[in-house]
């Protein structure tokens, strides 16, 4: 793993230099891994203070963002499937009709654009209603897509769209990406947790990972906290694949062992092609668009692309925080999941353990 990967890495935490400083974390893992081996895995710290539970590798929290690149993942085996087309109008497979108010219906909206967050649907103030302080969200999916986007919904406003034309500007989108996910479910007939379990999870062996509470044990989960170190109260999502994903490290590093061997082109649970969809830059080279500062980052489907060549995502969520990033020249994959906020006060003893896992051998 290249120091300037590392490096990168940093400014995806939005870490300072000047600022940061060395609070130890509540508890955290790392891992890293190659397509065929597990050079480091542990945890540290605590998954709770008050039973001083230790923080392992098997232990499962939250991952944010990071649930994003399972969505590719389920897209790419649709379209296997001959379910759904990346360059199709999403109309075609919705229940509802998802049109932008400053432009009507002629403003296409395919499933390419929801997954490269160029669509012009974007998150406004009643986002936050997607968090319920419960062990299951106030609403399902399609109950809460449908009244951000369609007109007449309780929480649907015009600002929910942006003012520019689909495919034109890239505007990070968790409604977007929960769309992508609700177009797995209309176009497959299945639930969309069900339906990554049956094709990502299951193959992979990722048996202490899921969806929800209900689908983890619980005794393993982590207690989450906020940079005082107090618990955050338990929250789920009703757009639950954009963040809710709950895993371990252990269970993580299995699937970015898959991703890497994607890469490379012999993963079991996609084709080579697929992964060539999911990871390849999309802007520049005929696809020009707005607010994204490219050939230097890029983005393929929800996989980001960093300025120093990394691939991957984060995540963060109340309470949690979570990096999955591969090296392409290289062949090794990182990552770290703490369930602690990351800020100024602690974003040094982040910094350390990211330098130091490319001192792995």
């Amino acid at each position: 793993m290249t120091k300037q990967l590392l490096f990168a890495t940093l400014f995806l935490f939005s870490i300072s230099q000047l600022y940061a400083q060395d609070d130890p974390l509540v508890g955290y893992s790392v891992a890293v891994v190659e397509a065929d081996r597990v050079l480091k895995l542990e945890g540290s710290g605590y998954a709770d203070l008050e039973t001083e539970r230790p923080y392992t590798a098997q232990t499962v929290q939250n991952v944010g963002s990071v649930s994003k690149t399972f969505i590719a993942l389920a897209i790419m085996k649709a379209v296997e499937q001959g379910k759904l087309q990346l360059d199709e109008d999403i109309n075609t497979y919705l229940d509802f009709q998802v049109v932008s108010p400053h432009y009507g219906k002629e403003n296409v909206i395919t499933v390419r654009h929801l997954a490269t967050h160029t669509s012009g649907i974007i998150d406004w103030a009643a986002y936050r209603r997607s968090y319920t302080q419960d062990l299951e969200p106030e609403m399902t999916m399609g109950e809460y897509l449908k009244s951000y986007l369609v007109p007449g919904g309780r929480m649907y406003t015009r600002m929910n769209y942006h003012k520019s034309e689909a495919g034109t500007r890239y505007k990070y989108s968790n409604i977007a990406a929960t769309l992508a996910a609700y177009v797995v479910e209309q176009t497959t007939g299945q639930d969309f947790a069900a339906y990554t379990q049956q094709y990502i999870l299951d193959p992979l062996g990722m048996v202490h990972s899921g969806w929800s509470y209900g689908a983890i044990d619980l005794d393993q989960h982590a207690t989450l906290y906020k940079r005082n170190r107090r618990p955050v109260k338990t929250y789920t999502l009703c757009t639950y694949p954009d963040g809710g994903f709950r895993t371990s490290a252990e269970d993580l590093a299995r699937y970015l062992q898959e991703v890497l061997r994607g890469h490379q082109g012999n993963s079991t649970i996609l084709s080579a092609s697929s992964w060539g969809e999911i990871f390849r830059a999309s802007f520049g080279d005929g696809w020009e668009v707005e607010n994204m500062n490219y050939p230097e980052r890029n983005i393929g489907l929800f996989f980001s692309h960093t300025a120093a060549g990394a691939i991957g995502h984060t995540g963060s969520d109340p309470g949690a925080a979570a990096i999955m990033r591969f090296d392409p020249e290289t062949g090794r994959g990182y990552l770290m999941i703490t369930n602690q906020d990351i800020t100024r006060h602690n974003s040094g003893t982040v910094r350390a353990q990211l330098i130091a896992l490319r001192e792995v051998e």
